[in-house]
């Protein structure tokens, strides 16, 4: 696995895509979008790894499927990581999550995980699509190459 410096490097170019954005739209990078940033950040790592993992499982398989492995891992791990941490982190904010029960508590960060989806989906989403999708096809690609 030689390739595993695109995991983090996938990570800063999904999170500086949001950032480039969000500068295009002369907005203020506050303490909260510095976060979101974050999580953006670490959410592009953690898929890129899932996806580095798919693809050498896939090793044996045509390249079509371990780009189809990258392509699913890259898109639904950032969005859906990104909005795990964003949900997690307004249940921890909102909530005292150490008194309550666990079923409990994966309700709520359930209930607020999906409004936190529907919520980077439909607005952040924007965002990403110019350079966000170029990039999650590059490392796509990439990550699917096939190894030497």
């Amino acid at each position: 696995m030689r390739r595993v410096w695109l995991a983090p490097l996938f990570g800063i170019a999904i999170a500086s895509s949001y950032a480039i954005a969000w500068f295009a739209l002369d907005r203020a990078f506050t303490a909260r979008t510095l976060l979101a940033l974050g999580f953006i950040a670490a959410a592009g790592a953690l898929s890129a790894a899932a996806a580095l993992v798919a693809t050498h499982l896939l090793a044996s398989r045509p390249w079509t499927a371990r780009f189809a492995a990258a392509l699913f891992c890259l898109t639904a791990g950032a969005v859906g990581l990104t909005s795990l941490f964003l949900a997690i982190e307004v249940a921890w904010a909102s909530h005292p999550l150490a008194e309550l029960p666990l079923h409990i508590v994966l309700l709520i960060v359930a209930n607020i995980g999906l409004a936190a989806l529907y919520n980077f989906l439909a607005l952040a989403g924007f965002l990403f699509l110019p350079l966000g999708l170029a990039f999650i096809a590059a490392f796509a690609w990439a990550i699917a190459w096939p190894p030497r």
